[in-house]
């Protein structure tokens, strides 16, 4: 029986015999009648096998296309899953593609070795979705070429001038056919710089312009004359001065008074602070306020500041601070300034009932002073400390708590909080807290001792 795509056609005796005459006995060896039709019939099948059921009608511009296992269909759109190649190597094909609008086309032209794409004037011819597009030889554009991104070159050329140059070139004969009187411009291609040359002016010299050395007309400058023949001192009297900011020049000033200001704002527009002093009359006395490092009141002889409401008063020694109450003329229920005795920290604080509420008394304060952690230490150093200052503050030992660590006692309430950056963080301890914390546990303790001496 005949095979299905045989490597030749099969025309041997024993397959699909093309040399059987009319006159031949069809029952002589390899002429059998039968063995010819069981030939035939086995090729058509094999054929079919292989082509595939279905439509046997060829359609127009179709191909035989096999859709699956035993069957196939004519069709105008195939898809071919494997590589497709239109000729061979030396020998190729003209391949043409048409879109749906007339004239427009895609063609491979085998012999020019040229694809051209025709498309519609105005539209896109050629997309490139995403992908870079890679040209190893020349690229000649006769039309227009418009770049959305950044355009890139190692050497632009105009009509096979260096851009650079083709500027140069540009510029030069557009300034050097100028006709403005009296300057001429010449452009040295050279080196591509341009020569400006002006000439004769029209100006009058004559007269006093020619060889003046002093004004033709004194002139008053803030009721000095002034002829230009030399230097002349104005007194900047007030009552002629105009104009309402000093100079950023001016840095220094000899003015004694300067009447009742209404407000003052000091800033040198820097982060660095600026030194200002109020001096009184005594010796290294008064307000001040140096840099960063030194802020308060000075004073030898007398309290260095006393309150402008009431009259009571906690300090008269020298260089001590003078307190009053507020809105009282005693210190009793308030304290309104107090003084640190290493730093001199000022704050205000209150222990009167009617400003309290919620008032109870509290007992568990032995868990809270056994959580607490009583520290010695010195403060750290200052930038520009003095060696005198150095000196007082590595023998000053203080005594106190660490904040962190009193910020984890007693969910945080014997610590004081700031905000910083939109977070609480502790910044110190509540010292009125910490003396009623500790009258507390005097109390329980004496307590317990009475209980045990009963």
């Amino acid at each position: 029986m005949a095979t299905a795509y045989p490597g030749s056609l099969d025309t041997n005796s024993s397959q699909l015999r093309t040399d059987i005459a009319s006159s031949d006995d069809m029952n002589a060896s390899g002429k059998e009648h039968h063995l010819m039709h069981v030939n035939v019939h086995g090729a058509a099948i094999a054929l079919e096998t292989k082509l595939g059921t279905g439509s046997s009608t060829a359609s127009t511009g179709a191909v035989l296309m096999g859709t699956g296992s035993g069957a196939s269909a004519w069709d105008t759109s195939p898809t071919i899953l494997g590589a497709l190649t239109v000729g061979a190597d030396g020998s190729g094909h003209d391949v043409t593609f048409y879109s749906g609008t007339a004239g427009d086309s895609f063609v491979w032209d085998s012999s020019e070795e040229k694809l051209t794409i025709t498309g519609t004037n105005g539209q896109v011819a050629l997309a490139v979705a995403d992908g870079n597009v890679s040209i190893t030889d020349d690229l000649d554009v006769d039309g227009d070429l418009d770049v959305d991104g950044t355009l890139e070159a190692d050497a632009i050329t105009v009509d096979g001038t260096a851009l650079s140059e083709y500027i140069a070139d540009t510029v030069g004969a557009m300034v050097g056919s100028n006709t403005e009187t009296n300057i001429t411009v010449t452009y040295e291609d050279g080196d591509n710089t341009l020569d400006f040359v002006i000439g004769t002016l029209n100006q009058d010299t004559s007269g006093n312009a020619a060889t003046a050395t002093a004004l033709e007309t004194a002139r008053t400058i803030n009721g000095v004359s002034f002829d230009g023949t030399g230097n002349v001192t104005v007194t900047a009297a007030a009552g002629t001065v105009t104009g309402s900011t000093l100079n950023s020049g001016v840095t220094a000033s000899s003015l004694t008074s300067v009447g009742t200001l209404t407000g003052l704002s000091i800033n040198n527009g820097s982060t660095s602070a600026v030194g200002l002093k109020f001096a009184s009359n005594a010796a290294d006395s008064g307000f001040y306020y140096v840099a960063s490092t030194q802020i308060g009141l000075a004073s030898d002889t007398h309290v260095a500041m006393t309150s402008a409401n009431g009259t009571g008063s906690s300090g008269s020694a020298a260089g001590t601070i003078a307190t009053a109450g507020i809105d009282t003329s005693s210190t009793s229920g308030y304290q309104a300034v107090y003084r640190n005795n290493n730093f001199g920290t000022l704050y205000h604080w209150t222990s009167m009932r009617d400003t309290k509420d919620n008032i109870q008394s509290f007992t568990d304060s032995g868990a809270a002073i056994d959580a607490l952690r009583p520290v010695t230490f010195v403060e750290k150093a200052r930038e520009g400390e003095s060696s005198a200052n150095r000196a007082w503050r590595e023998a000053d030992i203080q005594y106190g708590f660490i904040a962190e660590e009193v910020a984890e006692v007693a969910d945080g309430k014997f610590a004081t909080w700031e905000d910083k950056d939109g977070s609480l963080v502790t910044n110190g301890w509540r010292q009125p807290d910490m003396i009623s914390l500790v009258v507390a546990e005097l109390k329980s303790v004496r307590q317990r001792l009475a209980a045990l001496e009963a």
